[in-house]
This record gives C-alpha cells, sequence and structure tokens, in this order.
C-alpha cells in the first residue's frame, strides 16, 4: 500500500482558499470585531482610567534643578502635591467639607508631577522649564469628565497665586487706624506714628533702591516721589507733638481713664529709654572689648586712638564682630538721643496745673482738642491704607499697596509661573487608541483564519461523503489505459 504524500501549502491553494472563503472571512471578521469593539467599549466606559493633565512653564534660571527665586530651592511636586492645594481647590470647586476631607487624600494618591520638554514659542522665555501636573481619574477617584478637568484647573490655579504670593514683595498691611484720642493721649499717637513712619519708609526707600524708574499707574507716582510725601507726614507728626506739648493737652482718653496724663507718659518713656539705652550701651562695651581683645592677637591689626584700628587682613570672622560691633554702638546712640529728648520735654515742664491747657477755660480745652483731633485726622488720612480712597489726597499706604500689586503683576512675576494649557484629556488607561487598533487587527486574523479552516474542513467532509479522497482543486486526473491489439484492428476497420 503506497503512503500519501505530504501535502504541500502553495500560494495557489492560498488563493483557492481564500476564494472560496471569503464571505465567510467577511462575517466571521465583522462578527469579531463587533463584539471586541463592545466589549472593549464597555471597559472604557465603567472600567478604564482617564488621564487629564495641564502645563505649569516656569521661568527664573536654575528651575529645571529645583532653583526658586531669590536663590531658593523649589520642589515643585512635593508644593503642589499638598492637602493644603487641593483641599483649596475642591474649597473653589463647591464640595462640602465631609467630601472635601474624603476625597483630598484621594485625588493626592492620582495627582502627579512631571518634569516634562518645554514647548517653546514668541511669549516663552529662554530659561523657561515645563511640569505637567497630571489626575488619573478611574473608579476609584469616581469624578466625571466636567469635575476633573474643573479640579485639575483650580488646583494649578491655587499653586500659582500660592507661588506669587510667596515669591512677590509684600503689601504693607500695619494702620495706623486705631491711635486716635479716645483711646491715648496726644503724647503717645504722635510716638506710634513715629514707629510706623519709620518702618514704612524703609520699606519704600528699600523698594525705590530696587525699581526707582517704577511708576505705578493708579497713583502716578513711582516710590521715591512716595517718600517725598512721607516727609510732609513726618512734619506733621512733629507739627501735633510740638502742640500738644507746648500746650500741655491732655486727651479725652485721659478724662475717661483709659490713657495716661502727658507728664505721667513722658515719665514712662524717660524710664523705658533709660532702661534700654544703658542696656544697648553694654552691649557695645562688651563688642568693642572683644575687637580689642581679637585685635591685641592678631598682628595684623593696629589699634589707634580712641578705638581706632587699622586692618591688615581679610579674615572673615573678625570683619563680622567689627560689623557687629559698629551697629551695637550705632543702636546705643541712637537710644541714648531718644532718652535726651524726653528729658527735654519734662524740663520744658509744659504738663501740670498751670499749663495752657489746665488753666484754660472748657470752651478753650474743647478748641484745642479739636485742633488736636484735627490734626490727627490728617495724619491718619495721608498714611491711610484703604484702598477705595487711592484717587483721593492721602492714603499713600494703599497708594503703596496698589502699586506693589502691580510691580509683583507686571514686573517682577509677570512670567514667574504661568498655566500654559487647560485641563483635558491627554490619554486613556489601560485601553489606548493603539491597544484598541491591535486588538481589532488581531481579533480580525484569528477570525479570518477561523473562516478559512471551516471551509476546508466542510469541503474535505463534503468529498469524503462522496468517496473523493482529495480536495477539490488538486484532484490527480484519471489514468489512461495503454491501447490492445484488438482496439487497433477495430480503428483500422
Amino acid at each position: 500500500m503506497e503512503e500519501k504524500e505530504p501535502e504541500v501549502l502553495t500560494f495557489r491553494k492560498i488563493g483557492a482558499y481564500l476564494k472560496r472563503s471569503i464571505l465567510r472571512i467577511v462575517v466571521y471578521v465583522l462578527v469579531a470585531m463587533i463584539i471586541v469593539s463592545a466589549v472593549m467599549g464597555v471597559y472604557t466606559a465603567f472600567g478604564s482610567n482617564y488621564e487629564y493633565q495641564l502645563v505649569l512653564v516656569f521661568n527664573n534660571k536654575g528651575i529645571e534643578n529645583g532653583a526658586g527665586p531669590w536663590d531658593s530651592s523649589l520642589n515643585v511636586s512635593g508644593a503642589v502635591r499638598t492637602s493644603y492645594i487641593v483641599s483649596g481647590a475642591l474649597d473653589k470647586c463647591g464640595y462640602t467639607e465631609d467630601q472635601i476631607t474624603s476625597l483630598t487624600e484621594k485625588v493626592l494618591k492620582h495627582l502627579t508631577v512631571t518634569a516634562i520638554h518645554t514647548q517653546r514659542d514668541e511669549e516663552t522665555p529662554q530659561n523657561a522649564f515645563s511640569y505637567a501636573i497630571s489626575i488619573v481619574n478611574g473608579k476609584s477617584l469616581g469624578l466625571g469628565k466636567t469635575q476633573t478637568v474643573q479640579l485639575l484647573d483650580e488646583i494649578a490655579t491655587q499653586y500659582v497665586a500660592d507661588f506669587r504670593s510667596d515669591y512677590s514683595y509684600k503689601t504693607y498691611t500695619a494702620s495706623g487706624a486705631s491711635l486716635t484720642s479716645d483711646r491715648l493721649n496726644y503724647l503717645q499717637i504722635a510716638n506710634e506714628f513715629d514707629i510706623l513712619l519709620d518702618d514704612f519708609r524703609t520699606v519704600v526707600t528699600n523698594m525705590n533702591e530696587i525699581n526707582p524708574t517704577f511708576r505705578a499707574t493708579d497713583s502716578k507716582m513711582t516710590f521715591a516721589e512716595m517718600n517725598s510725601y512721607l516727609i510732609g507726614v513726618q512734619n506733621a507728626i512733629l507739627d501735633l507733638r510740638v502742640y500738644a506739648r507746648e500746650n500741655g493737652i491732655e486727651s479725652i482718653a485721659v478724662d475717661n481713664n483709659t490713657a495716661v496724663s502727658g507728664s505721667a507718659y513722658i515719665d514712662q518713656k524717660i524710664l523705658e529709654l533709660t532702661q534700654q539705652s544703658a542696656s544697648l550701651q553694654k552691649i557695645s562695651d562688651n563688642y568693642t572689648a572683644l575687637v580689642e581683645q581679637a585685635a591685641k592677637h592678631n598682628p595684623n591689626i593696629t589699634l589707634g586712638e580712641n578705638g581706632n584700628y587699622t586692618i591688615n587682613t581679610s579674615d572673615p570672622e573678625f570683619y563680622a564682630l567689627i560689623r557687629r560691633s559698629e551697629q551695637a554702638k550705632t543702636a546705643a546712640e541712637l537710644a541714648s538721643a531718644e532718652l535726651k529728648k524726653w528729658e527735654g520735654y519734662k524740663a520744658q515742664g509744659t504738663y501740670g496745673d498751670t499749663s495752657k491747657f489746665a488753666t484754660a477755660t472748657p470752651e478753650e480745652r474743647a478748641l484745642m482738642r479739636a485742633t488736636a483731633d484735627a490734626k490727627v485726622n490728617a495724619i491718619l488720612q495721608s498714611l491711610s491704607a484703604d484702598a477705595s480712597q487711592i484717587s483721593a489726597d492721602g492714603a499713600i499706604i494703599a497708594k503703596y499697596n496698589s502699586a506693589i500689586a502691580e510691580y509683583n503683576r507686571t514686573e517682577l512675576l509677570k512670567n514667574g509661573v504661568r498655566i500654559a494649557s487647560s485641563a483635558r484629556v491627554v490619554s486613556t488607561s489601560p485601553i489606548s487608541t493603539m491597544v484598541f487598533l491591535m486588538g481589532n487587527i488581531a481579533c480580525a486574523l484569528v477570525a479570518a483564519l477561523l473562516a478559512i479552516g471551516v471551509t476546508n474542513f466542510k469541503a474535505k467532509r463534503a468529498a469524503s461523503n462522496v468517496g473523493a479522497q482529495q480536495p477539490i482543486d488538486d484532484a490527480a486526473p484519471a489514468p489512461v489505459e495503454e491501447p490492445t491489439q484488438r482496439d487497433e484492428d477495430s480503428q483500422a476497420n
């Protein structure tokens, strides 16, 4: 019995299989793709995770290495991924306290911050560096698309506001609104005004040194012009002090026993300044002794008369000691000068039973107080921080604060950090578009092969039922019998 030779697959046979199976292939592939699409669609709708993303662009040198403005360090990921930022964003989105408590930790688990390549355009500075803030939202987080987009936008907005607050110049928050004659005597009011003015002038002077050409839009003033205005305020405070002291005027607060009298206040200031002056002088003397001692042991330092010295060294520790000594000496001298001023007030003896105010009629006293109160109110108006009074005369603190806000916004941090794009869906996980296409292609191939296999199987089974052993398209030709002699004779007749 002869063995059957193995069937050889040729392109002709493959073409025959495809031709016979074309209809079945189309049907099987369509059914497979419908099933796969349905399964993936259901999973995408109910089980997949969407990734939402927006981009922050920073503009300061070294940001890619963790350097922030003013030579500080900056951890963008750590600053964004905080309960403070996320809970603040949830609050802005309108969630209740219970919802905020429940969602904050969940959001933090799904929130990532990643450094990415900066897309440069005309508005992007050379130092720009970008970070992507992303939220992967799935069944475990349970937020809708609109909710996720709103939350991510608000997280970025909260962070940008926090960044600008941390790295911008601060507005001036002190105010003289509480300095009124129903709470303090007039000498107290003048003294508190002086303290406020000295501090504020230091702030304005520093800003003028930083940018002397900046002119605010609201007030039309430069920082130098603000400083000049404060000289007039200082003169007004001096006028109030002189008027109250020379006339011995006591405020209504003294009558109501809510403030000490002018003479008692002078005594308090003399005692306070005496103690302060003595303490500062002791500190100054100690530093002077330390400098002299250090100088004696250093051949590069020559001591002269009156504590003067010639330095021929670059020792940083000695220079630091000298600076502290000079600062202590200056503080002691200022305290001593202030003490002498108040001792002079006491020597003038303008307060007491013989003062102009004490010997005046009730009507004259009321007029003196009204004049002093008018001076106080004028100073209060000059130093007002009320933003609604920016366009009016005075209100110099309000004008300064408006200028600082404008300077931070337009000069200092206009490109410090910005939101380059609003939140949007960037991908779905784990079923991405590529995975979806590859899944459909793979299933289509399997379905096609299955269709060809089924067609071939049915063809063989049909052939076996009629005794055929080979496939129809590959059947062997019938054998040809050799002619016999009888056949030849018949053909010859």
